[in-house]
C-alpha cells in the first residue's frame, strides 16, 4: 500500500534534504511515521517550506520526502502554480491513500480534490473555524485596537490574527470538511464540530503518537522546583496566560515564592530597541495586567523555544503544569506532562474533558474563573500526596489513550478500510 502524507515540515523531513533545522511542534506525524514503515508501508511524506525553489524528492530512513516550494506569501494559500506541484506529486506516487494533516490550508483543501475523497482522510487537528469564536480568550476587541509598532510592521495582532482564523475557516477548512468523505479525529468536541458541518462524513477516532521521551521518563516530586507551574505556550490570547495571570496574585499571597515558566520566546522582553520594537499587541496587555495585578516581572519567566527533551525537562522540574486555554481539542503538550505523570489543571473547553476526569487524573475548571484555577494550583502546593495520586493517575489514562501499538493498528486499519471501499466502488 503507498501512503502519502501532506503535513507541516518535521526534522527528519528537513533532514532528508540536508538541511539541518530543528522543527519545533508536530513531532506526532514524525512519530506516526516512524511506526507506520515498520509495518511495510510504502510512505511518501510531503510538505511546503520556503527553503525550497524545485520540487524535491529524496529517501531518507525507508520513507520518500517531497519537498514543496511556496510560490505565495503565506502558507494557507496557494496559487495555479503550487496546485500544478500536488498534481504532478499525485501523478508521480499513484498512492492508494492521501492522508492530510489539518484543514486550514488552501493547498490542503486542493489536494483533496485533486486526489478524490473516496482516497483522502483528513486528520483534525485543531479547527480554526471554532477557534475564530474564541482568539481573544475573554479580553475585549477595543483591548487591542491600538497595535504595537511590531504588529503594524508584520500587518499582524490579535484583531487580524482573529480575522484570518476566520477567513481561513469560511474559504477553507468549512468547505474542505463538507468536500471530505473521511475524518480522523479524538474527542467529542472535533466530533461534534465536524459532523455540524457535515452530518454524513465518515468519523474514524484515532490518537496522536507522542514522542519515546515522554512514555520514558516519569515526573518525581522530589525532583522538581516547588512551586513552580508550567504553560507550553502563551504568546497569543487563545492560550489564556492573561488568565493564569488573574489567578497567580492568590498563588504568590499563599505562595510568595511561587513561579510561572512559559515555553517560547520572551515577548516581555524590553532588551534593546529592536527588541522593544519587535513586540506585540498582547505583550503589551500582559505588561499592563502585570502591573495592575503587582505581580513582580521577575516571578514570570519565558525560557525560550523547546525541543521534545528541553520540554521534558520542564515537565520534569516542574511543580504543576497549567493549560489555561480559550479552547483547544486535545493538546498534545497536555497529553505529555500527562504520560509523565505530572499534575495538571487545565480550562473545561473543547476537547480537554475527554482527556481530564475532574479529581481524579486532573483538575478542570471554568476557563472565566481564574480563581478556581489558583485554588487547584495551591491544592497541588499544599498536597503532596494528592498530587502525586492525581499525577499517577494522569500517567496510567495517557499511556491507555496514546498507547502507540494502538494509535498505528488504527490508523492501518482506517486505510485498508479507505481501499477496500474504494476498490468495491471501482
Amino acid at each position: 500500500m503507498k501512503v502519502l502524507i501532506m503535513g507541516s515540515p518535521t526534522t527528519k523531513g528537513y533532514y532528508a534534504f540536508g538541511i539541518k533545522k530543528q522543527v519545533v511542534g508536530g513531532g506526532w506525524v514524525e512519530n506516526l511515521v516512524e511506526f507506520l514503515k515498520q509495518k511495510g508501508i510504502d510512505l511518501y511524506v510531503c510538505f511546503y517550506s520556503e527553503l525550497f525553489h524545485d520540487n524535491e524528492e529524496k529517501k531518507y530512513q525507508g520513507v520518500e520526502y517531497i519537498g514543496l516550494p511556496i510560490r505565495v506569501k503565506g502558507l494557507t494559500r496557494c496559487n495555479e502554480q503550487m496546485i500544478d506541484d500536488l498534481r504532478v506529486t499525485l501523478d508521480n506516487i499513484s498512492p492508494d491513500v492521501v492522508h492530510i494533516i489539518g484543514t486550514e490550508r488552501e493547498h490542503d483543501y486542493q489536494l483533496l480534490k485533486l486526489a478524490g475523497a473516496e482516497k483522502t482522510v483528513v486528520s483534525i487537528t485543531g479547527l480554526v473555524s471554532v477557534y475564530s469564536k474564541h482568539y481573544y480568550g475573554g479580553i475585549p476587541q477595543k483591548s487591542f485596537k491600538i497595535r504595537s509598532l511590531g504588529d503594524m510592521y508584520r500587518h499582524g495582532g490579535p484583531i487580524k490574527e482573529q480575522h484570518n482564523f476566520y477567513r481561513w475557516g469560511q474559504k477553507y477548512e468549512i468547505p474542505m470538511i463538507k468536500a471530505a468523505k473521511y475524518v480522523m479525529g479524538r474527542t467529542t468536541w472535533d466530533y461534534a464540530c465536524v459532523k455540524q458541518i457535515n452530518p454524513d462524513i465518515k468519523y474514524f477516532y484515532c490518537g496522536e503518537v507522542l514522542n519515546d521521551i515522554y512514555y520514558n521518563n516519569i515526573w518525581d516530586i522530589k525532583q522538581v522546583k516547588q512551586h513552580s507551574i508550567f504553560m507550553s505556550q502563551g504568546s497569543y490570547p487563545l492560550k489564556g496566560l492573561h488568565q493564569l495571570l488573574e489567578a497567580f496574585p492568590l498563588v504568590l499571597k499563599l505562595y510568595p515564592d511561587a513561579q510561572i515558566n512559559i515555553a517560547g520566546p520572551d515577548i516581555l522582553c524590553n532588551d534593546g530597541i529592536i527588541k522593544k520594537l519587535k513586540r506585540t499587541t498582547y505583550s503589551y496587555y500582559l505588561e499592563k495586567k502585570l502591573k495592575e495585578l503587582a505581580i513582580p516581572r521577575e516571578r514570570v519567566n519565558f525560557i525560550g523555544p523547546l525541543n521534545a527533551s528541553d520540554m521534558a525537562k520542564q515537565y520534569l522540574s516542574c511543580n504543576v503544569f497549567v493549560l489555561p486555554s480559550a479552547i483547544e481539542n486535545s493538546p498534545n503538550s497536555l497529553g505529555e506532562a500527562m504520560i509523565m505523570g505530572v499534575p495538571c489543571i487545565a480550562s473545561c473547553v473543547g476537547g480537554i474533558q475527554d482527556m481530564i476526569k475532574d479529581r481524579i487524573n486532573g483538575y478542570v475548571y471554568p476557563f472565566d474563573e481564574p480563581y478556581m484555577l489558583a485554588y487547584y494550583i495551591c491544592n497541588i502546593f499544599a498536597d503532596t500526596d494528592q498530587a502525586v495520586c492525581i499525577g499517577t493517575a494522569a500517567r496510567k489514562s495517557a499511556l491507555d489513550r496514546f498507547n502507540r501499538e494502538k494509535i498505528v493498528n488504527s490508523t492501518l486499519q482506517i486505510y485498508h478500510h479507505i481501499l477496500e471501499t474504494k476498490s468495491t466502488h471501482v
